[in-house]
């Protein structure tokens, strides 16, 4: 081959060369471009899933109503659980096997729970919340009391069977009062609120315990949880949002 043309070869492939390149920048950002901009259009889609969840759930009285409850109910259970180790330990005076023992009752009794949910779930589901709150307050209060641990362990339980209740019959009533294509956003958004209110009856709980130990924790819960419960319920008596049905 001649010089001349080896060298318009090798310019030419240069030349193609530099094109390529070009085109592969022109691609990755046109690449980058469009992940930005799907980025952006799911940060607005969730916003707006989670704006219109809210005004949703807002304009939904007696949703609004249940949730606020279940908030009540499980800032105050979630504040009861985190104390019940230490009660078990400094106050009755028992060791990890006995926390054991009230874990497997508890659970057990949620399985219970589940099964009479299954049966009788129509019924259960017909009964204002109150009439399972005021059951946990009062083994609230009984821990306060009592130094038995044989009645400490199965009182326990009945928080068991209320917990399954009041949480599977609120989340049926979000799936029932939700829109088809919006049940899986209004119950996220729901149960990150009551979420919420869980963390805040924790740190509610272990402040009280941690100052004036968790008999007087206990008692505060049994007394304060129900009373908000009534406060809140007839607050929606007095603008007409039905309580008759999971609040």
């Amino acid at each position: 081959m001649a010089p001349g043309s080896t060298g318009a070869v090798a310019a030419s492939r240069r030349t193609d060369a530099v094109a390529m390149h070009g085109r592969t920048d022109a691609e990755a950002t046109s690449d980058g471009t469009k992940q930005t901009a799907l980025k952006t259009r799911m940060s607005g889609s969730f916003l707006r899933d989670m704006k219109a969840s809210y005004t949703y759930i807002r304009s939904n009285k007696g949703l609004m109503a249940a949730m606020i409850l279940h908030c009540i109910y499980m800032g105050g259970q979630n504040g009861a659980n985190a104390i019940y180790y230490p009660f078990l330990e400094t106050v009755l005076k028992v060791g990890p096997e006995s926390f054991g023992v009230a874990v497997s009752l508890y659970q057990g009794a949620n399985l219970a729970a589940g099964f009479l949910l299954a049966r009788f779930g129509d019924t259960l589901r017909r009964q204002p919340a109150t009439r399972f709150i005021i059951p946990t307050a009062m083994v609230w209060i009984s821990y306060s009391l009592n130094r038995s641990v044989p009645v400490v362990l199965t009182v326990g339980m009945i928080e068991g069977l209320t917990l399954s209740f009041l949480s599977n019959l609120f989340m049926t009533r979000i799936q029932e009062e939700a829109p088809t294509e919006m049940t899986g956003r209004v119950w996220g958004l729901a149960t990150s609120i009551v979420s919420a209110s869980e963390v805040v009856g924790i740190l509610f709980a272990g402040a009280i315990a941690g100052r004036f130990g968790p008999p007087v924790a206990y008692c505060t819960l049994g007394v304060m949880v129900p009373l908000l419960a009534l406060i809140s319920n007839a607050i929606n008596k007095t603008r007409g949002v039905p309580v008759s049905e999971n609040q």
